[in-house]
């Protein structure tokens, strides 16, 4: 994905003294937006966003997201010129803004020169996995990860569940120094696309990148469970993969279903999540995930495995169906019953979309954010 960084000026918010923020990212875009959205009504227009992904800074005006705007190439990863090109070019941004706070979005290791580079800030931390998932374990990447943990100074998970994994993954921790923010909505992909698709019946949505841990081969299981109670089965397998044969071995019938494997360009997101019954997430593993707060805005009912975080944002039989992690029984059950009963998946859709914008909200979390920085500000000492 693209590198996005902004910065934001906080002048005066609620009578707090002026803060100075800079955001930085390689990933996460939309979240990012989102954030900056919540942030926005807490701070000056003045602030500088850097993303070679055009597309979601005209969404931003779309959202009454204003400002102007620094786009800076990400580079791969192993391109040692390039990035070093880059980091310097952030580091004389950064320098010339004398921010307070510096906020990294994620983890990357190549904010591990950039955090060298800013001894004198304050540093905060989104820390979006606390793990590696499941088949995706790399030593460089937990190297990174302590490094970049041991020279924070504040952390922000997506629930209480992630804040625990990371007391117990790191003691060196203070309880204090973590702050549990929810994950907000993805309104990018209905701004997007404001089309209007009519749901298709007995249409089941697994929609994103396709890992092990995501469970692909759990719900290819339940399918013939499923088919014996629902007639004109459809599952739609949206995202990419590059070892699919893997699953395509699994499946008994191909007429069941629909298979998406590529990127999804942002414009088909909001057909599919629209014409989608159910969305499912069969995960073996996860901290929280982005698709729940995509279903929620669409008004769809989601099936989810009990795992990471997931039980914080999915109310069980409110907003969706809890599952025992690879249960292939449990889970072909769940769907069934949203599948047969169109009431209760629309009265779940109807509950989570309004959990998203009462609990979940970016002016709420913008609140929380600014609570971080601040507590930072007054209580440590750099």
């Amino acid at each position: 994905m693209s590198c996005a960084n902004y910065k934001l000026i906080y002048w005066q918010y609620n009578g707090k003294r002026i803060m100075r923020i800079v955001h930085i990212s390689y990933h996460f875009d939309e979240y990012v937006l989102g954030l900056a959205e919540g942030l926005s009504d807490k701070v000056s227009k003045k602030f500088i966003f850097v993303s070679n992904n055009s597309n979601l800074m005209d969404s931003s005006h779309k959202a009454g997201f204003h400002g102007d705007f620094i786009k800076f190439h990400k580079p791969r990863i192993r391109n040692m010129l390039k990035n070093i090109i880059l980091i310097i070019k952030i580091f004389f941004e950064v320098k010339s803004f004398k921010p307070d706070i510096i906020h990294f979005q994620g983890e990357h290791v190549w904010f591990i020169p950039l955090r060298l580079l800013f001894r004198k800030y304050g540093i905060v931390i989104t820390v979006h996995d606390v793990k590696s998932h499941i088949g995706e374990e790399k030593k460089w990447i937990e190297i990174t990860q302590h490094i970049l943990r041991k020279m924070s100074h504040k952390f922000i998970v997506h629930g209480e569940i992630l804040k625990n994994e990371l007391l117990d993954k790191h003691p060196w921790i203070e309880n204090q120094q973590i702050h549990v923010i929810p994950h907000g909505p993805l309104t990018y992909y209905r701004l997007k696309n404001s089309n209007f698709y009519k749901e298709q019946e007995n249409t089941i949505l697994f929609f994103g990148r396709i890992h092990h841990y995501k469970g692909l081969d759990i719900l290819i299981k339940a399918e013939p469970l499923i088919s014996k109670k629902i007639q004109n089965l459809k599952i739609i397998v949206a995202g990419r993969c590059s070892k699919f044969g893997e699953y395509e071995k699994l499946i008994t019938d191909y007429n069941k279903y629909k298979i998406i494997n590529k990127f999804i360009p942002d414009e088909e997101i909001s057909q599919l999540f629209q014409e989608a019954s159910v969305i499912v997430l069969p995960y073996r593993e996860a901290s929280q995930s982005g698709i729940i707060p995509i279903a929620y805005d669409f008004k769809k009912a989601v099936v989810a495995s009990n795992v990471g975080a997931i039980s914080e944002v999915v109310d069980h039989l409110k907003t969706g169906i809890l599952v025992e992690k690879e249960n292939v029984n449990e889970l072909a059950n769940a769907l069934c019953d949203l599948l047969i009963c169109k009431e209760k998946r629309e009265r779940f859709g109807e509950a989570g979309h309004k959990k998203l914008y009462s609990e979940l909200n970016w002016n709420i979390i913008g609140d929380l954010t600014v609570d971080v920085y601040q507590s930072l500000i007054n209580n440590i000492k750099l």
